[in-house]
């Protein structure tokens, strides 16, 4: 068994450093750099840089060296995104490229992989979790370790799927098969406008379909979600309508029948963590365990349980956050200390709304950092029928997609002037 182990520890350990020399050929790059004088780009971050769901000749870094080659012959844009990356590896990646290759920009897009890859990470805490943290961190490092991990991932959510994945299509068969006509087929158009990206339309089916039969709390919950993914990114106009979705999420509690508890506690606690900020949830999820609680009835336990659950996940989960911020404001720090441009991406989402994207531009504009916002852009640029296209099954973008982030890239470096013009050439600033 220690022998299989070890052989395949060598064979992932040697085929990753095979594709680093083949694909991150960086010391030629220097090399031709010196002689020609062309500037450097790097783009570092996980799957969504690497290209994920594409060759690497459509990644969003190829494809923006393309775009920029007319107007910078001699650019080169260097793709360093591996998958899997969390924030503290690309960390340590940028604290190593920049010190040795001084690229004039780095482009980072990182955030999505915290919550299950923990090597790198520094816990400061001394209890249990400490212990825990450390050792799947110092894990980690051994290749077999990590695909172990990345499989377990993958496979691990289909055994609760009776309780979670089926618990909505359950409960909206219940509700479906007792509320009218009209409110059932205005509800199916809804789903239907969901699938096809028509969210406006959607907003109002559901909205219609609930105003047909108030006992369809399915179409209830379903506008409260969709009206929260699709409020604006700004905090003010998102503090505001908060309530309003938060009083949806009420009135649909009141109509669930006693018997159906048992799978729609599943459904309503996972769309109460999707409603937003944290001090929300937590607010939300405890007036939701009082509420079970008064009840007394052994029905109610288990969604107790959940809810319980739910909120150690969300403790958990704002540690992982803070982990994401640290290591985003020290990326900037230790790049302006060598003088390079420092530009963040937001991650292009089919449904927005990524919890990860609202860290990303709160460090940005924290810290003055240009900001890509790929997810903005998908939703309000791209036509539901052209968003689909942008997407492959597993979530990842398409060339189409990875083409879509590279103009948005360069729109935004050739605005916020992080290249001009000088002496009839194009140059990036310095």
């Amino acid at each position: 068994m220690l022998v299989a182990f070890l052989t395949v520890e060598l064979f992932l350990q040697f085929f990753g450093f095979f594709y680093k020399s083949m694909y991150f050929p960086l010391e030629q790059i220097q090399k031709e750099r010196k002689i020609n004088g062309y500037p450097i780009i790097f783009c570092l971050g996980d799957s969504f840089t690497q290209g994920v769901g594409t060759t690497s000749h459509f990644s969003y870094p190829a494809q923006l060296e393309t775009i920029m080659k007319p107007d910078y012959p001699g650019c080169k844009v260097i793709n360093l995104g591996i998958g899997g990356m969390n924030s503290a590896l690309v960390l340590k990646k940028v604290e190593e490229s920049i010190s040795t290759y001084q690229p004039e920009v780095i482009i980072i897009m990182v955030g999505a992989n915290n919550f299950w890859n923990h090597e790198g990470v520094q816990y400061t805490n001394s209890d249990l979790q400490h212990f825990v943290g450390q050792m799947d961190s110092f894990l980690g490092s051994l290749r077999t370790y990590k695909l172990f991990k990345i499989v377990f991932l993958s496979l691990s959510p289909r055994a609760d799927l009776p309780q979670k994945m089926y618990a909505r299509d359950e409960m909206r068969s219940n509700v479906l098969s007792r509320v009218n006509k009209r409110s059932v087929d205005l509800t199916l158009e809804a789903e239907v406008a969901v699938g096809k990206g028509n969210y406006r339309f959607a907003q109002t089916a559901f909205d219609e379909a609930y105003r047909q039969d108030q006992d369809n709390y399915f179409a209830l919950l379903m506008l409260a979600r969709l009206n929260m993914d699709l409020l604006s990114n700004e905090d003010r106009q998102r503090r505001s309508n908060l309530a309003t979705e938060k009083g949806m999420f009420w009135q649909a509690i009141q109509k669930i029948k006693k018997d159906e508890w048992q799978k729609a506690g599943y459904v309503l606690i996972g769309d109460f963590i999707m409603m937003g900020e944290k001090e929300g949830n937590y607010k939300e999820l405890e007036k939701l365990m009082l509420y079970f609680r008064n009840k007394q009835d052994p029905v109610f336990y288990r969604p107790i349980q959940i809810v319980s659950k739910s909120l150690e996940t969300l403790k958990k989960k704002e540690l992982q956050d803070q982990m994401l911020i640290c290591d985003l404001k020290e990326m900037t720090k230790i790049a302006r200390k060598k003088q390079i441009h420092v530009v963040f991406e937001t991650y292009p989402e089919r449904w927005p709304s990524n919890p990860v994207n609202k860290i990303i531009r709160n460090v940005a504009e924290q810290e003055s950092v240009t900001l890509v916002d790929n997810e903005l852009f998908f939703k309000d640029k791209l036509d539901p029928r052209s968003r689909s296209k942008c997407f492959v099954a597993d979530g990842h973008c398409s060339a189409e997609g990875y083409r879509c982030i590279a103009e948005n890239t360069y729109k935004v470096l050739s605005g916020k002037k992080i290249i001009k013009k000088n002496e009839g050439k194009k140059v990036f600033y310095k």
